[in-house]
């Protein structure tokens, strides 16, 4: 809204979905970075080329911590997806209260479109990076 304010102008709210794709960017190679560290870790430290061992043998945060799991009503979206949405969609919400022409319209709709599509590939390249890399490891371990 501090841009409609400063800057009436429909395409001035790119400045805004910069800097929440931005920020979308810093955060998403630091969890996926940590995943991939903690599959290391699980394979090269906890398994020592055994994925079957006892989990009593050996330090086994990373294998406990898959088969914990989620408990229902604690945490939030690791990449913080949902949050990322709603900035989008009050960003685009808060450019069509500047009255923009059918170009702006179409512009910032295929930008934010575009953002949006993003944010959907990387929760779902999240959902699956742990066992995709689970199992790259494990050949690395070979």
């Amino acid at each position: 809204m501090a841009v409609l304010v400063w800057l009436p102008y429909p395409l001035a709210f790119f400045i805004p979905l910069t800097v929440i794709a931005g920020t979308f960017e810093a955060i998403r190679p630091l969890h996926f970075g940590a995943e991939r560290i903690g599959r290391y870790l699980q394979v090269f430290y906890e398994e020592a080329g055994d994925p079957d061992r006892p989990l009593r043998d050996t330090p086994a945060w990373e294998r406990v911590a898959m088969r914990f799991g989620k408990v229902p009503g604690v945490g939030g979206h690791p990449l913080f997806v949902p949050i990322f949405f709603l900035a989008l969609a009050a960003n685009y919400m808060a450019m069509m209260v500047s009255g923009p022409g059918a170009i702006d319209t179409v512009v910032m709709g295929v930008a934010h479109a575009i953002f949006g599509g993003w944010l959907f590939v990387a929760h779902r390249a999240m959902k699956t990076q742990r066992d995709v890399e689970l199992d790259r490891m494990r050949q690395l371990a070979k």
